[in-house]
C-alpha cells in the first residue's frame, strides 16, 4: 500500500511557491493611492481647506441573494480637512470632489479629522462618515475637542448656511464655534 503520492505533493509544493508572500486582503488600493485636493477656492483668494485623504480601498463584495444598495463601494481612509479660513461651508464640495476622485458614486469616509486653523489638534474626529442626502452627513463614534464624545450625530447645513451638528437630545452645535480659536480670559 502506497501512502505517497507525488503528482500530489509536487502539486502542493508549486502552490506554496507561486503564492508565498501573497496577501489576501477584503479590498484593494486604488492606483491613484494617497489623495490631496483643495476645497473652498474662490478666485482671488486661498483655499478654505486643504484635504488629504491617505487611501481609497474598494469595500469587500457581499455575496447574497438581494442586492444591497446600501454599501459602499469605495472607503476613503484617513481623511484629515485642515482649514486654513474658517469657512465650514467649503465641506459641501468635499462629497463630489471625492467621488470624482475616486471614480465611484457611493463613497464612505473612515477616520475622519477636521483641524481648526493653525491648530495641530484635530477638534472633530469621527470613526465614520456617511455622506447622505445633499447637505447632511452621519457622523458615528465622534470625539470633539472639550465636550462629551458621541456615538453618532449629524453634520447639517443649508445651501448658504454654516454647518450645524445635531447631537443627541436635540442638541445643536455650530461647526464654525467648535473650530473658532479659544477666547482669551
Amino acid at each position: 500500500m502506497r501512502f505517497f503520492n507525488a503528482g500530489v505533493f509536487g502539486s502542493a509544493v508549486l502552490f506554496a511557491v507561486l503564492f508565498a508572500g501573497t496577501s489576501f486582503s477584503s479590498g484593494a488600493v486604488a492606483p491613484a493611492g494617497r489623495l490631496e485636493f483643495a476645497i473652498g477656492e474662490v478666485e482671488g483668494e486661498a483655499p478654505a481647506a486643504s484635504v488629504t485623504v491617505q487611501q481609497v480601498v474598494a469595500a469587500p463584495k457581499k455575496r447574497t441573494l438581494l442586492p444591497n444598495s446600501n454599501h459602499p463601494v469605495s472607503i476613503a481612509d484617513g481623511v484629515a480637512v485642515r482649514f486654513t479660513l474658517l469657512k465650514t461651508s467649503a465641506l459641501s464640495e468635499m462629497p463630489a470632489t471625492l467621488r470624482a476622485l475616486s471614480k465611484t458614486t457611493r463613497l464612505q469616509m473612515r477616520r475622519l479629522a477636521l483641524f481648526a486653523p493653525g491648530d495641530p489638534v484635530p477638534r472633530l474626529m469621527a470613526e465614520e462618515a456617511t455622506f447622505l442626502a445633499s447637505g447632511e452627513w452621519l457622523l458615528k463614534r465622534v470625539l470633539l475637542a472639550d465636550r462629551p464624545a458621541a456615538k453618532e450625530c449629524k453634520l447639517v447645513w443649508k445651501p448658504g448656511e454654516e454647518p450645524v451638528l445635531t447631537l443627541a437630545k436635540g442638541n445643536s452645535l455650530a461647526l464654525n464655534s467648535l473650530l473658532a480659536p479659544p477666547k482669551a480670559p
